[in-house]
C-alpha cells in the first residue's frame, strides 16, 4: 500500500499526476497586485459537477492621497455575492491595515463556477496594492 488509504481510492493521474487532498478536495489560489486599479483575483471555473470552497483572503498595499472606504466582493457563490469594505488611509506611503480573513465555514461556490475577489481602485495616489484569495474544489 501507499502512503496513505487514499492512494486506494484516487487515481493522480486526472490531476496532472499529483493526489488531491483528502477526499478528491485540490487546492485552488489567486494573487494579483495593481497600483490605482481594479483587482480581481480569479479561482478557475471548476469541473461542470464540482464546486470551489473559499477559506479565506488577504488584501493589503499602500494608501492614496484621500482617505476612503473601498469596496471588496467575493461573486459567484451560493446566495449571491459577499460584500466587505477596506479603509485606504492618505497618504500613499501609509500601509493599509491589512485585511486578512479566514472563513471558519468556507464560503459555497455555485457548481461549475468560477469565484472572483473583485477589489475597487485604492484611489488617486496609490502605488502599491495586493490581494489574494484561497480555497478547495470538490
Amino acid at each position: 500500500m501507499g502512503d496513505s488509504m487514499l492512494d486506494f481510492y484516487v487515481d493522480p493521474a486526472p490531476y496532472g499526476g499529483k493526489k488531491p487532498g483528502p477526499f478528491g478536495a485540490i487546492e485552488k489560489s489567486a494573487y494579483t497586485t495593481g497600483a490605482n486599479s481594479i483587482m480581481t483575483a480569479t479561482l478557475a471555473a471548476p469541473a461542470t459537477t464540482n464546486r470551489i470552497f473559499v477559506c479565506g483572503f488577504y488584501i493589503g498595499g499602500l494608501g492614496a492621497t484621500a482617505a476612503a472606504g473601498k469596496a471588496v466582493s467575493i461573486t459567484g457563490l451560493v446566495g449571491g455575492q459577499r460584500d466587505f469594505i477596506i479603509p485606504i488611509p492618505a497618504g500613499a506611503t501609509v500601509g493599509v491595515p491589512p485585511l486578512f480573513i479566514d472563513f471558519t465555514r468556507p464560503l459555497v461556490g455555485l457548481q461549475g463556477t468560477a469565484v472572483q475577489l473583485v477589489v475597487a481602485a485604492y484611489g488617486t495616489g496609490n502605488t502599491s496594492a495586493q490581494c489574494a484569495i484561497w480555497g478547495f474544489e470538490v
